[in-house]
């Protein structure tokens, strides 16, 4: 799954260009949005670990902070002494492109 850019479609709304817009309705838009595009299930970290072997999550689901107009993604790592730890990331960033150590592409792929 290519992200193509549709990463900025995700800006957190505490930050610039949405703060205008962050309304209710336009905040229960940008939750739905999220919702869609990042779907329950498992995906790839786009880096390798120590043993060469790439390192996956199960995603459980999209939420809002309940305070802070953020869109955070629950997951859990499926690997080493941290597996099944409960973890939040905002969505943008869950499904932002990265650029690093040769690698130019999504941070999380979705396999199933």
């Amino acid at each position: 799954m290519d992200n193509g850019g549709d990463h900025k479609r995700f800006i957190p709304l505490h930050s610039g260009g949405m703060n205008a817009l962050a309304g209710d309705a336009c905040f229960r838009k940008y939750v739905e949005l999220c919702r869609e595009r990042i779907l329950p299930g498992r995906y790839r970290h786009y880096k390798i670990g120590v043993d060469g072997e790439p390192h996956y999550y199960t995603v459980y689901g999209v939420g809002p902070h309940t305070e802070r107009k953020e869109v955070l993604v629950s997951y859990s790592p499926d690997y080493g002494e941290e597996k099944g730890r409960l973890c939040f990331r905002p969505a943008y960033m869950f499904i932002e492109t990265v650029d690093h150590g040769g690698y130019k592409g999504p941070r999380f792929v979705r396999v199933w």
